[in-house]
């Protein structure tokens, strides 16, 4: 999951560093993973405290809940590639965090 799909000019766009709302929101990696699209409709936010915020004042509990464990996996799965573990595809983070939020 970690973002190996920056090009040069998004990295200089983000100061060379990945925001923790890029690798969660907006890394084509994590994109691939959210099976709806209107998270970034409802917060065009850069920073994760902000873009909670925004979502907050939308989303219902239950969705709330789902958007949480997604972001607790995509960052797993991150923190797994970056340090040198395989990690699942889209679907099985997807299909994952649908059996845990159960």
């Amino acid at each position: 999951m970690a973002c190996s799909s920056l090009k040069d000019e998004e990295v200089d766009k983000l100061d060379g560093v990945e925001t923790s709302c890029h690798a969660l929101v907006d890394c084509p990696a994590a994109k691939a993973v959210w099976s709806f699209d209107y998270l970034r409709k409802v917060s065009k936010a850069h920073e994760v405290v902000d873009f909670v915020q925004d979502i907050v004042r939308v989303l219902n509990k239950d969705e709330l809940c789902f958007i949480f464990v997604m972001m607790w996996i995509i960052w797993f799965e991150r923190n797994s590639k970056i340090y040198g573990c395989s990690g699942r595809d889209p679907g099985g983070i997807s299909k994952s965090a649908a059996e845990y939020f159960r």
